[in-house]
């Protein structure tokens, strides 16, 4: 399983690349609905860093791919806590605040 965690350019580019080779992929925006139109309804998570409620909806032992600023810091720190010690594997794709 491949959770794409924002899915603007860069997610929308990794998540169709995971479909088109045939691998579980799930893509999240904080309004997936409204968002995430590219990706079958049962494809769409919410998620919102600031918003513990919505780390729930993350896989254990997923394969995840962060694909927005890693800020801020506080928040960061308690996903770091409470999720990614789960995730099978993790990749940070961005630039000044990865």
């Amino acid at each position: 399983m491949v959770v794409i965690l924002g899915a603007g350019y860069t997610g929308r580019f990794i998540y169709a690349q995971a479909i088109a080779r045939g691998l579980s992929a799930l893509v999240t925006s904080r309004a997936p609905d409204i968002h995430l139109p590219f990706a079958s309804p049962s494809h769409r998570i919410p998620f919102d860093l600031d918003r513990e409620v919505t780390w729930r909806y993350l896989s254990a032992g997923a394969d995840l791919i962060w694909c927005f600023p890693a800020m801020p810091l506080e928040s960061i720190s308690a996903f770091a806590e409470t999720v990614l010690q789960h995730a099978r594997r993790i990749v940070v794709l961005g630039s000044t605040s990865a």
